[in-house]
């Protein structure tokens, strides 16, 4: 919080006093002048809001700011109470503003210590993070950040203004009567000096309570993360009774800490009412003996009122304080603490000169075990060198210590001249590459997880490209798009890439060009297929003909919705236009007799135990954990259900033999007036078959053919595919194919995508950037030979004139580097120059 802020707070503080010491006083005027009538006892007329400051006899007794207002008894009882009102308003006014004053504050903190810990999570060591689950980090930078924030905005405002009331009210209640100020003044002491001590315990639990629901949110974490193995290796009921303890435990601590905290609480509650008890009882004596008159004891009742109130929320700011000064003491150490490194805005370092040089090196992994013993290196750069080590871990970890992903812990490691451990991340991510043995993937596009180290130039305002196409060696994002599927190719993708391109529907409709030139290229390809001989093997989208290939609900609709926004089959089920359309032209009767034939056999083939035998096809018609309802379904005649399981139907996929020739024209009798039927709503999300037009919905190679490959006769994708490779070269398509692959998700941690496409996607992404070393600590050994071989060429050529390095566990794999470094367990086995001299000099350094 700024000191302007503290000022401004301050005085807003200070201008709302005298407004609640008004409101207090204008009562005692209201009931003893206004009501009871004590100044008119000997006048008609008396004055309101006379203002005056007492001085010396000599000086005149008093002098008179304002003479205020002659009134009779009504108007005086009127303008007061008026008076009364305008004072609750403003008083009401301050505390509007106050919250808003301290809701800024709170933002603010919030935001400054979110930004602090994110920064220093992003900073920390590797050892400092080896350890942390994602539920644990997501429960800091909630769970603790958070309260301390917003109790910023509370810190000084609460005691302030609760001190302020209490002690404007204990003044007044004294100028009315001393007894009774005393009185209130010793309900005060007694109530702070016990309460906060019962609470001290409750914050403690409070504490441990959080750090276990800490490491429960990190464990509950890592067992969604590992649900398949669990699942596979059948241990659920082990894992159940590990998570039924660590509950319990959660449970037991909390039950604790609440006890605590409703014995704090009533112990609030009971001194409140016992403070208002002993005032009731002190002021009623008073009045009754004469020495307080009933106006007075009003305004003391109405000021002590406020008094518990505001006693009760400073030992709740009390007991808060503790709470947050245990949450913000354990803040620094939850990621460790940064390391000392140079600032990001020196000048980088240049890794294709120099030396790689290692002395004493030791580093251990995370379980305190020795991976490198006393290394010992220097290797001239720039350099193409093969780590090798076929048993042990001293490689791998040699190239994470390059990386700045293991710190040693003993000894130094330079890569041309400078200390890997000294660098700022930004400065080794900005002039190394390294990918890693666990490939890092997010929830996004393949092109976003290509080019994400090229996100490190900021915008000018929100929501701008944070690209830095110059890193790139490219002008523009179709430059960058050229670049990365270049690159893809390179390292091995090309293939995966097209066919996934071709295959898949669109994540955005093309360009009007592209998509001009898609819709103009079906017939060139129509007619290629015919003098191929292929026609056969593509089935047209023909209005007038039932598609074989394709589902019951895309038959009747000729269309499909995107995948990305599917179609609900219960809306369009629920939609009355379509409902009775179907119910009107008897489709309701045959597609829920369909339906339920569908769930009878495989019910049947799940129950003889055959359900492992089932296609991932027919399982997707109805899984094995939807086999109760479906029974369920069948019991109760439920049409709705049977139908739904009918529309994914497709005789070519599934052959069960359930489309006959009268279904087909009952289908195509529909097919013009379904879409029609639906709702605009639905309507919208929906993708008609036209000859004329880009089907979004339809995969690249669809909307080519403007058909769909025939799914009955053997090899027919592959013999297409050969031809439509020629078409598309021929019309300049090929690269549109890679752009629309681009387009398409990796999945969350890259799940959509096998391991050896994560970890060649990540290998194009460390090359994209152009680093001046490139450090690759991969299972190299996991590839074909000849994929192998074409993968460390396109490397050698791309890293041509600066650093390589390549983690592998056979030295033939690395037999033309320059440089080969093997491993015999922890100690360094020997290190073999390659062509970098005339001849091969080989270092035994075993002994």
């Amino acid at each position: 919080m700024s000191r302007r802020e503290q000022i401004r707070l301050l005085v807003l503080i200070a201008l709302s006093l005298p407004v609640y010491f008004a409101t207090l006083e204008l009562p005692v005027v209201i009931v003893n002048e206004g009501i009871l009538g004590e100044a008119f006892h000997h006048s008609k007329t008396a004055r309101l809001f006379e203002v005056t400051i007492p001085l010396p006899q000599s000086l005149g007794g008093k002098l008179h700011v304002f003479e205020g207002l002659e009134l009779g008894q009504l108007a005086f009882l009127l303008t007061s109470c008026a008076a009364f009102l305008v004072l609750i308003l403003l008083h009401a006014g301050f505390k509007y503003v106050l919250e808003r004053q301290k809701g800024r504050i709170a933002t603010a903190v919030n935001q400054h210590l979110q930004e602090t810990v994110t920064a220093n999570l992003l900073a920390s060591a590797p050892s400092a993070t080896a350890s942390l689950k994602s539920g644990e980090i997501v429960s800091v930078l909630r769970a603790d950040i958070e309260p301390v924030g917003n109790f910023a905005g509370q810190a000084f405002g609460t005691p302030l203004v609760q001190v302020g009331h209490a002690a404007v009210a204990l003044v007044f209640i004294s100028l009315q009567s001393p007894i009774l100020g005393t009185l209130a003044a010793a309900t005060l002491v007694v109530q702070f000096w016990i309460v906060p001590r019962l609470g001290e315990h409750e914050v403690h639990l409070q504490a441990a309570r959080r750090e276990v629901g800490r490491r429960l949110g990190g464990r509950l974490g890592e067992v969604v993360e590992a649900l398949p193995a669990i699942r596979a290796e059948g241990v659920v009921a082990y894992e159940h009774g590990r998570m039924r303890e660590e509950l319990g435990r959660y449970a037991a601590i909390t039950l604790e800490a609440q006890r605590w905290g409703a014995l704090t609480y009533a112990s609030m509650a009971g001194f409140a009412q016992l403070s208002r008890l002993a005032m009731f009882m002190g002021g009623g004596l008073l009045t009754f003996f004469g020495s307080l008159m009933i106006g007075n004891l009003v305004a003391v009742l109405n000021a002590f009122r406020e008094m518990p109130e505001a006693a009760e929320e400073l030992l709740k700011w009390h007991h808060k304080l503790h709470d947050i000064e245990e949450r913000y003491a354990r803040l620094p150490t939850r990621f460790g603490s940064r390391p000392s490194r140079r600032e990001a805005a020196e000048q980088p370092p240049h890794f294709a000169c120099g030396h790689l040089k290692a002395n004493a090196l030791v580093v251990e992994n995370a379980r305190g075990v020795t991976v490198i013993d006393g290394l010992d290196l220097t290797v001239p750069l720039p350099a193409h060198i093969g780590l090798i080590d076929s048993g042990g871990e001293a490689a791998r970890s040699l190239a994470a210590v390059l990386a700045g992903e293991m710190t040693p812990s003993h000894g130094y490691l330079r890569l041309a001249s400078t200390r890997i451990e000294e660098l700022a991340p930004d400065l080794v991510g900005r002039e190394l590459g390294y990918v890693p043995p666990n490939v890092p993937l997010f929830d996004a596009t393949l092109r976003t997880n290509v080019a994400y180290g090229l996100y490190r130039r900021p915008p000018p305002g929100p929501g701008g490209d944070w690209t830095d196409f110059e890193r790139a060696g490219v002008d523009g994002p179709e430059a960058l798009d050229a670049r990365i599927i270049d690159l893809l190719q390179a390292v091995g993708l090309g293939p995966d890439l097209y066919a996934a391109g071709l295959g898949s529907p669109l994540a955005r409709a093309p360009d009007p060009d592209t998509g001009a030139r898609i819709v103009a290229s079906r017939v060139r390809l129509r007619a290629a297929l015919d003098e191929q001989g292929l026609s056969e093997l593509v089935e047209p989208f023909n209005p007038d003909h039932f598609l074989e290939n394709g589902t019951l609900l895309e038959n009747i609709l000729f269309g499909r919705a995107h995948p990305s926004a599917p179609l609900r089959t219960g809306e369009l089920l629920r939609d009355r236009g379509f409902a009775a359309l179907l119910r009107d032209s008897g489709l309701t009767a045959r597609l829920a007799e369909t339906g339920r034939s569908i769930a009878g056999q495989l019910i049947a083939m799940y129950e003889t135990g055959a359900g492992d035998a089932i296609p991932d096809s027919h399982a997707r018609l109805l899984s094995e954990r939807d086999v109760p309802a479906a029974r369920e379904a069948l019991r109760t005649g439920d049409e709705a259900a049977a139908m739904r399981i009918a529309f994914r139907y497709c005789e070519t996929r599934h052959r069960l033999g359930l489309v006959d020739d009268a279904l087909r024209s009952a289908v195509l009798a529909v097919r013009g007036r379904a879409v029609d039927a639906l709702a605009p709503s639905l309507r919208k999300q929906l993708h008609v078959y036209d000859a004329k037009r880009f089907c979004e919905a339809a995969s690249f190679r669809d909307n080519l053919l403007f058909g769909r490959v025939v799914q009955r006769i053997a090899g027919a994708g592959r013999k297409v595919d050969q031809m439509l490779a020629q078409t598309l070269g021929d019309l300049d398509l090929t690269r549109d194919v890679y752009r629309a692959a681009l387009e398409l998700p990796a999945g969350a941690g890259g799940r959509l995508l096998d391991g050896q496409q994560k970890a060649l996607l990540c290998l194009a992404r460390a090359l994209l950037k152009r680093p001046s070393a490139l450090v690759v600590n991969l299972d190299i050994e996991a590839l074909p030979p000849p994929r192998r071989a074409s993968l460390l060429d396109s490397l050698r050529r791309e890293m041509q004139g600066k650093t390589l390095v390549v983690v592998c566990g056979a030295a033939d794999t690395v037999a033309d580097f320059d440089t080969r470094i093997s491993f015999d367990g922890a100690r360094l086995r020997a290190v073999e120059e390659g062509r970098r001299d005339a001849g091969l000099l080989a270092l035994d350094l075993a002994g």
